[in-house]
This record gives C-alpha cells, structure tokens and sequence, in this order.
C-alpha cells in the first residue's frame, strides 16, 4: 500500500486555486501549471489519460473527494495540468455521490424563466430530490432549468427513479454541456468546503 501523504492548509488552498475558485462560490478562469518529467515521463502520463483518465484522489474522514486531471502538452511538449471540480463521494461498503441537502430548495424553471411547480431539495452531480405539490403527480421525465445561487440557469433533462413521499420524487439529470456538469460540480465543492471548513486543516490525506 502506497504511504499516505498529508496535504497542509496552504496545499488544498492551491487545489483550490486551480479549480478557479476564489473563495466561496465565486469561480474564476482555471488555472494550471506545468508538469515536466521529461520526455519518456510525459509520453507516459499522455498515455494514461487518453487511455484510462487520471484523477486526484483526497480523502478526509468519511469523504472521499476525485479531482479529474486534464492534460494537454504545449509548444515545448512540456504538460499543462488542470483539475476539475472534484466528485465528492461518501466513503463506506458501497461509495454513495455526496447529496447537498438544502435548506431552501433551489427553483427549477421552465424556458422561459417562469416558476414551474418543482423545486430541488437534495442535489449530486447526477441526481435530484425534487418537491412538488402534493396535489400534483410528479412527472416521468422533464425538461426544466435549474437556478443556481449564480450565473443564468442551466438545463437539465430528468428521468423519475422514485417516489420517495407524496411531495419528494428522485430524479437522475443529464446535462447538455459537461460545463454545466462543472459547474453544479463547482457549487457541491464550494458548499461541502462551507459546511465542513474542517477540510481546510492540515489533516486532509492524499491517498
């Protein structure tokens, strides 16, 4: 088993930094820095993403966070990495995508930026706790724009999984663009770092 390594305060910062965050859900252009092993090192790590992908794995207590690396080589045929929003996971038997519980749902509207009836309760990358009205039946499928606290709407399309209560159904979400992907990404990361400043201590362990 490869040895843990210990990221400090001012090390999970950077990673923060080359997400483009600046501060508490206020994304900025991404940053990203050069890798240079040489050559043969290089060819190496080029080989592995076009073939398998590679991500930056953080695990802090019951959390486990994935960072998506993305490489490209420059004019020098050094590598520019950049880390994408990480995939927050709850670690256990079963590794389950951390949900962001909210305390006020956010709107899903329709088109043309009207309310519709739903609202989202619970949201991870890839799924919905939506609320609707109890006199209304929750559809199959829809087609709608999640409103995040920041920047316009995004479309989501939904397909029902289950009814959970009379007013609470799961969804699972595609989304158009993988930048829209990025961005709810973005938001869960920013949020799971509000509620659990605890991950900006010098504890959090690179595995």
């Amino acid at each position: 088993m490869a040895d843990q390594n210990i990221l400090s305060s001012e090390e999970l910062e950077f990673i923060g930094s080359l997400m483009g965050t600046n501060g508490r859900g206020t994304p900025t252009t991404t940053a990203s820095f050069r890798v240079d092993g040489g050559p043969q090192s290089n060819d190496f790590l080029m080989r592995l993403v076009g073939n398998a992908g590679l991500t930056l794995q953080a695990q802090f207590d019951q959390y486990c966070l994935a960072f998506s690396m993305h490489l490209a080589q420059d004019e020098f045929h050094s590598l520019q990495m950049t880390l994408s929003a990480p995939t927050i996971y709850e670690r256990g038997p079963v590794p389950r995508a951390w949900r962001l519980q909210l305390e006020t749902p956010l709107p899903l509207l329709e088109v043309d930026g009207s309310r519709s009836p739903l609202s989202v309760k619970e949201l991870s990358p890839s799924g919905l706790l939506v609320r609707n009205k109890p006199s209304r039946s929750a559809p199959e499928r829809f087609h709608l724009m999640l409103a995040l606290p920041e920047g316009e709407a995004l479309p989501v399309d939904a397909r029902r999984v289950r009814h959970v209560a009379s007013d609470l159904t799961a969804y699972t979400v595609d989304f158009a663009e993988e930048r829209d992907a990025e961005r709810v990404r973005r938001y869960l990361f920013e949020e799971h770092r509000h509620r659990h400043p605890e991950l900006n201590e010098p504890a959090l362990q690179l595995g």
